[in-house]
């Protein structure tokens, strides 16, 4: 096939991928139900007192425990943010890992405190639930607690959702965390890799954002606004997660690190600390700090918040992105330009087809006195010695065969 026509089936393809391909794209976004995303936005709005803080409460999890009969050990790692917020959005990847013995996994947490006292969390964990659907495998984490401690919604506790489509280990998952448009607080978890998407949503109590905690970890029912790592375990656990990479584009002023673990069922604490004074990223954003106790360690900057040890294999994320649909287009169009390229190659150059061509012989000539035969190129006949006429047999005295 000449190269025109392989340039033309392959632009012919291209077109018929992107008509295919972009109504999908728009059908996508036209049947999508959850709320939008919405990216971080800090606000210089108040914080908590010190007097309504108190760092000697535990810290709260994402309840309620696997059944009380199981002993069962909460471990957790935060970060408590120090400034205020009216929307937070927070980029996690999925990691599959399970306890040894309850075969539970961690859950990737958001969490607001509400300058009216809610606490809102959302996140995406995996087997937080073994054998319930949902609950194996990765599914979105949220809950609601009131002023006075208590969980709220969902009212068993402890809310899971299943995502509307696949998660897989390794993907990027968007967690956002504002305040609507109705009076409510709006939770979300979309995979970026696969569209996948859950969401719910709650009063927001009259509260307009989520306060920072400049003086302590915690308020007094052991609340905050920043990130934890959370992990039910079925004996006390001394050792490190794999690695859980937490960022967003805007970079946080200063934040208090800390972690625990405690019995959910007793309430005797394993073992906790936290640091001194809050970091500060103000200077050096992108520099991480480390805070490591009874062999765990979290890392924090301005942008990232890393549970577990790093290592040169360590999970990350990164920047936020929602147009999953369109990247597939382009995909398909990077594809068929290597494909034309590559057949071009395999056919190498074309070659040029030539009509034949024959040698000249030269033509027969006889002398006009005698008829003897003369010699191609001689001028006088061999027989008879007669001068053999240029104008009779032409100059050149040679003609070309058809």
């Amino acid at each position: 096939m000449p190269r025109s026509r392989w340039v033309g089936t392959a632009v012919a393809f291209l077109v018929l991928g992107l008509v295919l391909t972009l109504p999908v794209s728009a059908a996508m976004a036209a049947t999508r139900a959850s709320p939008e995303l919405t990216p971080t936005i800090v606000c210089s709005c108040g914080t908590v007192s010190a007097e309504d803080a108190n760092s000697s409460s535990e810290l709260r999890g994402h309840g309620p425990p696997p059944p009380s009969s199981q002993p069962v050990y909460d471990e957790q790692l935060g970060i408590t943010f120090a400034q205020s917020y009216t929307s937070m959005e927070y980029n996690v990847t999925a990691v599959a890992q399970t306890d040894p013995t309850l075969d539970t996994g961690p859950a990737y947490l958001l969490d607001g405190l509400s300058n009216s006292g809610f606490w809102y969390q959302v996140g995406v964990s995996y087997n937080w639930g073994p054998g319930q659907t949902p609950g194996t495998g990765f599914d979105m984490n949220y809950e609601v607690f009131d002023a006075f401690g208590d969980s709220v919604y969902p009212t068993q506790g402890g809310g899971l959702e299943a995502f509307s489509g696949p998660v897989h280990e390794g993907d990027t998952i968007t967690l956002d965390l504002y305040f609507g448009t109705s009076g409510d607080v709006v939770m979300i978890a979309e995979d970026l890799n696969t569209g996948a998407y859950a969401d719910q949503t709650f009063s927001a109590e009259g509260a307009s954002y989520f306060a920072g905690l400049p003086n302590e970890v915690a308020n007094a029912n052991g609340f905050f606004t920043g990130l934890m790592t959370e992990w039910y375990h079925g004996a006390p656990y001394y050792a490190n997660l794999a690695a859980v990479t937490y960022s967003t584009t805007v970079s946080v002023s200063s934040g208090w690190m800390w972690m625990d673990e405690w019995n959910p069922n007793t309430d005797a604490v394993v073992f906790g600390a936290n640091a001194s004074a809050p970091s500060s990223f103000a200077s050096e954003p992108s520099t991480l700090r480390e805070f490591s106790y009874n062999s765990t360690t979290e890392y924090a900057d301005g942008t990232e918040f890393v549970t577990g040890a790093l290592s040169s294999t360590s999970t990350g994320t990164g920047s936020t992105s929602h147009s999953l649909p369109y990247v597939a287009v382009a995909a398909f169009a990077v594809a068929v330009v290597i494909v034309v390229i590559f057949m071009a190659r395999r056919r190498g150059p074309q070659e040029t087809v030539t009509a034949p061509t024959y040698p000249s012989q030269p033509a027969s000539a006889f002398c006009h006195h005698c008829g003897s035969q003369l010699e191609p190129d001689g001028q006088f006949c061999a027989n008879c010695g007669a001068h053999r006429p240029s104008d009779e047999f032409g100059s050149s005295g040679v003609e070309s065969n058809p």
